[in-house]
């Protein structure tokens, strides 16, 4: 299924590269009830791309913007939007990389490294920007933001930086103990998902994140798994652990589904 050119109400431009019927192998993702394909939209210099996945119908529907990896926007990072998708949200996993994608960690960490954290986080508001035009997007309602590795720091770096950013899930991603940065969480629905072998995220440092954001009056959860390190919920790493990652996904669809589905 093709859509035409799409106006943002903001006066951003949008334009739908190719929009079709998707699928996947995750669970919550039916063949005949969700779309998904790659847009184009105003980030915050000029035309970025992403993956768009939504339910049929008219909606409107609460919506989620998803963040990649450092890998880029992969396979997998698609299927997780369609799987959002089939739980009932409109997400859009915005590619901060501008196409490039790879499996090789080195590569990995230099685009990652190459990637301005203002301009990742100018292009994820222009995501947003994004999603609200839609006319199948619930209007004045928050937007959720999941995000994993790499993007789970940029999912609580857009919660801090976006007043139209409310619950946020963090999936073993950079945590701050900054007074300044968890003063612009407060208020905000959080789910922290951590393992606890993680080497590069101590738990100490999750656990202090976790109670500090409670003292500012936050919603948090917070889930560290033993036996799981850095990156467990991607099927196919060298850190997969399938029933740790069950437990994960069962814990961002509660978090979203009362945090997001009223």
């Amino acid at each position: 299924m093709r859509f035409g050119n799409q106006v943002n109400r903001a006066g951003l431009w949008v334009i739908v590269l190719g929009f079709i019927v998707n699928g996947s192998a995750q669970a919550g993702v039916d063949n005949e009830a969700v779309e998904a394909g790659m847009v184009e939209f105003q980030g915050g210099a000029g035309p970025i791309k992403g993956y768009l996945a939504r339910p049929k119908g008219d909606g409107p529907f609460p919506a989620v913007v998803v963040i990649h990896e450092w890998w880029g926007l992969s396979d997998w990072i698609k299927e997780n939007a369609r799987r959002l998708a089939g739980e009932g949200y409109v997400a859009l996993a915005v590619d901060l990389y501008g196409g490039k994608a790879t499996n090789d960690p080195g590569e990995a960490h230099e685009l990652m490294r190459a990637l301005n954290e203002k301009e990742g986080v100018a292009d994820l508001k222009g995501g947003v920007a994004y999603l609200e035009s839609l006319p199948y997007v619930r209007k004045g309602e928050k937007v959720g933001a999941v995000g994993w590795c790499m993007g789970g720091g940029y999912a609580r770096k857009l919660a801090q930086e976006s007043e139209r950013i409310g619950p946020t899930a963090v999936c073993y991603g950079a945590v701050t103990l900054d007074a300044e940065e968890l003063a612009h969480l407060k208020g905000k629905p959080v789910l922290g998902i951590f393992g606890a072998d993680d080497r590069g995220i101590p738990t100490d440092r999750v656990k202090q994140f976790a109670s500090a954001l409670k003292n500012e009056g936050n919603s948090v959860g917070l889930h560290i798994y033993e036996g799981a390190g850095h990156g467990f919920m991607r099927p196919g790493g060298p850190q997969h652990n399938a029933k740790a990652a069950a437990d994960a996904w069962t814990r961002i669809d509660d978090f979203f589904a009362k945090n997001l589905k009223k």
